[in-house]
């Protein structure tokens, strides 16, 4: 199921319209960078590649700029609020700062 979900949202990533979306706001910060995306309570780890044209998903990478965990009901409200510090407290992260901050600007910014 979740090798199924990932090539679903791979699919979507790869519409014009997100590939322009990734070339206007993410490229410039996050080009060639790979995100890990702990979700601790239902043991799910995601990796967010940022290549030349495209973000892909993945499950599986074996190093990482960055490193973000927390609960999945932390992510959520996190993103449904657009970044409240209360649930920004329960979201843990470790790896190349620099990084962080830049995935952290461009969605809280766009």
């Amino acid at each position: 199921m979740k090798d199924t979900l990932v090539e679903k949202i791979n699919a979507i990533l790869q519409s014009n319209s997100l590939k322009n979306i990734y070339s206007n706001y993410f490229k410039d910060k996050l080009h060639n960078k790979v995100v890990k995306i702990c979700v601790d309570d239902i043991e799910l780890n995601l990796f967010i590649k940022f290549q030349d044209n495209n973000m892909e998903l993945s499950t599986d990478e074996i190093q990482q700029d960055v490193e973000i965990s927390g609960t999945l009901s932390s992510f959520v409200f996190y993103s449904a609020v657009g970044g409240n510090d209360l649930y920004s407290s329960k979201i843990n992260i470790s790896g190349d700062v620099e990084t962080a901050n830049s995935l952290n600007m461009t969605l809280i910014s766009h």
